[in-house]
């Protein structure tokens, strides 16, 4: 099956690099690694009632 859907994301410096380094860590390429993690994190949102993204630094709320 081939991949011909490309999204174009912005990402910081920082995400980048962690991104490449942990693609290269894992010898997979970077692409990989985002798709997997796409797919993963829309699989979560499926099962939620609503989208919640924490504000980065922040601590999460525990359901009550």
């Amino acid at each position: 099956m081939g991949l011909n859907n490309g999204i174009n994301v912005r990402l910081s410096p920082d995400v980048r690099e962690k991104l490449e380094a942990l693609a290269a860590r894992h010898g997979i390429k970077a692409s990989v690694l985002i798709r997997q993690a796409i797919i993963e994190k829309l699989d979560e949102i499926e099962s939620e009632e609503a989208v919640v993204f924490p504000v980065r630094g922040a601590k999460r709320r525990r359901k009550a």
